[in-house]
């Protein structure tokens, strides 16, 4: 079976912290694709509990499969955590 040709979409990764955590606690890279496209990312830091973070990317080549990889910070005690995902055809 042939798989289908690669598109261009953008990808939106929507974090939020549903703990009481501190910062540092829950600490993750992310990769799309297998490209890193984002570091060190602390919800607890950022944004606090039960607030949203959105991330966009732009220019991410799909055919059938989004690999989404969250990376746990070897200081970090909490897994990493991803709340919803959007895709947009570019």
């Amino acid at each position: 079976m042939k798989s289908p040709p690669e598109k261009s979409y953008s990808v939106l990764l929507y974090f939020a912290e549903p703990d009481s955590l501190k910062p540092g606690e829950r600490v993750f890279d992310v990769a799309l694709q297998d490209k890193a496209v984002v570091r060190k990312v602390d919800l607890a830091k950022s944004v606090g509990k039960n607030q949203g973070l959105v991330k966009r990317f732009e220019g991410v080549r799909i055919a059938d499969v989004l690999k989404i990889t969250l990376q746990k910070s070897p200081s970090a005690t909490q897994q990493p955590i991803l709340s919803g995902v959007e895709l947009i055809a570019e």
